[in-house]
């Protein structure tokens, strides 16, 4: 930018402030803030002339150093401590590099669908503690950006990335103004942004006045001044940005061209949308555009989701994505469910609507159903017919979470015992173990009694509650090779094509849990003959790497390479090998709760 535009930026940020003393005679007013710390002057070497002068004994520093207040280690600030975020005690980033842990962060997988593996990505972003260290001087030189980023200001992009504006939000504002780098200052001002939060935009803008050498404050100022209705102002910085060459943006203009009230400016595609385009949206009453809703950032599938000048259909694909990406609340997702409408017939003849409606209203009228049954009986008969829809078309996971509360105001009883085995599925994958167990309790009453489909559902969920609950490894006295054979014939009777591959995971879970291999299990898992069989597998990097980390006693940087190789999906949609490796490194790395989380992710979503 020339000297000319950016003192008409700073022009334009002056009237934006409106402070009428910029008039005053005298010296510029210094607009940036002093730094914290004056840096100390660079010595310099006596003159040629000049004979050195003798080394002399410095004096002894003060004690207190009155006006140079000591660097803020704002790095290392977090928002919760190691313990709280159910890491190990300790630095969790001793010893590690900084330029792998950063690679390492770079291939997080944004769209992350698997809750486990997200929520561990989240703690490890926003844990307090030391940032991992430089690499010793001279390696890594060739691939060092321009400009390093800040340790925090990473994490709290990231965190933005992931959906979780309030946590990025949060963690960028413990770094006082006058420290903070692009990173923080853009994760505040889309943070913002994506709550629809005009005032609090505008008044960032007002304090971060010298952020305007960036093309994105720049149009978020302009669209501040198109709020205020100094539409001449605005119109004249969209000038000066193409002035600038800065890359043409045609929707930011016509978005502003209707704020001015052009009523030519006709909602139209946005093939980039960035959360300061959704926002301009709402703010002139435009239309979201429908092919947004497919996008796969979870800020914008948020703000999607959560705006009223979206339509019905795209609001809802949108709201259903961000809820599998964890950027909105399953609570949400059900609020808009029920904002759907339905005639009584499509209400009381719900399976055979969804059958016919593979999109989101069909899933909103399965849970409609469900939540319009009174009776225990009633509403586990629709909470059936829905996840085992959900579970042949997709979103399980999101269809139990959202009826999670449906299932939780039914109390255990005898006539609900055929739908014992999927409250237990549901409730572990939700990580309700204690409400898991009383139904595990009622399923072992039925089959003692002699319930012969009670017994079935018994040796099904054994597994389940045996991956995920400590304490029922601890107390069940029955031989695993016997539990094992109990289920197999179990497994063999509802899928029998199925049964062999879902032993073999069984097997792998089991022994990646802790438990030594059985031989009657192994056994029951060998060929008949030798052949090879080809599996996917992790990157090689990431598969060493996982395992230099974990011999190095770098847990931190362990669960990053873990996450990196179950990928998108989560262990729900890596092979046995990979999340076999996984759960071992995780647990041995002390993350055991995590590690039993991915295990019954695994088994749900392989039909355990």
């Amino acid at each position: 930018m020339t000297a000319l535009r950016a003192s008409a930026w700073l022009a334009a940020g002056l009237l934006l402030a409106s402070a009428p003393a910029w008039a005053q005679a005298g010296p510029p007013v210094r607009l940036t803030p002093p730094r914290l710390i004056e840096e100390a002057p660079t010595p310099q070497p006596p003159a040629a002339s000049e004979p050195a002068a003798p080394a002399t004994e410095a004096p002894a520093a003060p004690l207190i150093e009155v006006g140079r207040p000591a660097p803020i280690a704002v790095d290392s600030v977090g928002l919760f401590e190691a313990a709280q975020a159910g890491l190990p005690h300790g630095p969790v980033w001793d010893s590690s590099r900084r330029d792998t842990v950063e690679r390492l962060i770079a291939l997080l997988p944004r769209a992350n669908g698997s809750m486990p593996a997200r929520d561990l990505a989240k703690r490890l972003l926003s844990v307090t503690g030391r940032p991992p260290a430089d690499p010793p001087a001279g390696e890594g030189a060739a691939e060092a950006p321009a400009k390093a980023r800040s340790w925090v200001g990473l994490r709290a992009a990231t965190l933005l990335a992931l959906g979780d504006s309030e946590a990025a939000a949060n963690l960028a504002r413990l770094v006082p103004s006058r420290l903070e780098d692009d990173d923080l200052a853009r994760v505040l001002l889309d943070a913002t942004l994506g709550a629809y939060d005009n005032s609090g935009t505008c008044t960032l803008i007002r304090s971060r006045i010298d952020r305007l050498n960036d093309a994105y404050w720049q149009k978020a100022f302009i669209f501040c001044q198109a709020l205020a209705n100094e539409h001449g102002r605005a119109q004249l910085g969209l000038t000066m940005l193409r002035e600038q060459n800065v890359p043409d943006d045609p929707a930011f203009a016509r978005l502003l061209a209707a704020l001015a009230g052009d009523t030519r400016a006709a909602t139209g595609p946005v093939p980039e949308a960035t959360p300061l385009h959704l926002a301009m949206l709402r703010a002139a009453r435009q239309n979201v555009p429908p092919e947004l809703a497919t996008s796969s950032d979870p800020l914008l599938l948020r703000m999607i989701a959560t705006t009223p000048n979206a339509a019905a259909e795209p609001r809802l694909i949108a709201a259903e994505r961000a809820e599998a990406f964890g950027s909105l609340s399953s609570e949400a997702l059900a609020q808009l469910y029920d904002s759907v409408a339905f005639t009584p017939e499509q209400l009381a003849n719900a399976l055979t609507f969804a059958q016919g409606d593979r999109g989101p209203r069909g899933r909103a009228v399965m849970y409609r159903a469900a939540k319009a049954q009174t009776s225990g009986l009633a509403r586990a008969e629709a909470l059936q017919r829905s996840w085992k829809l959900a579970r042949e078309r997709g979103g399980y996971a999101t269809a139990v979470r959202v009826a999670l509360p449906l299932l939780l105001e039914m109390p255990p009883a005898s006539e609900l015992s055929f739908f014992a085995a999927d409250a237990v599925r549901a409730l572990l994958f939700t990580g309700k173990i204690e409400e898991a167990r009383r139904w595990r309790t009622l399923v072992k009453a039925e089959a003692m009694a002699g319930n012969e489909a009670a017994t079935a559902s018994e040796a099904l969920v054994w597994p389940l509650l045996w991956l995920a609950d400590a304490e029922e490894r601890k107390n069940d006295k029955t031989p695993l090779a016997t539990r094992f054979a109990a289920w197999r014939q179990a497994q063999e009777k509802v899928d029998a094509a199925a049964q062999r591959g879902r032993s073999a995971l069984l097997a792998t879970l089991i022994v990646s849990s802790g438990e030594r291999p059985d031989p009657a299990i192994i056994n029951a898992l060998l060929p008949s003959t030798l052949t090879r069989e080809p599996a996917p597998m992790p990157n090689l990097g990431l598969w060493l790497g996982v395992g230099a980390a974990l011999e190095s006693g770098r847990v931190a940087e362990t669960a990053l390479f873990a996450i990196d190789m179950l990928g998108p999906e989560g262990a729900a949609g890596a092979s046995p090998h990979t999340v076999a490796l996984v759960l071992d490194a995780l647990r041995a790395a002390g993350l055991d709760a995590d590690a039993r989380a991915l295990a019954i992710e695994a088994a749900i979503a392989a039909g355990l």
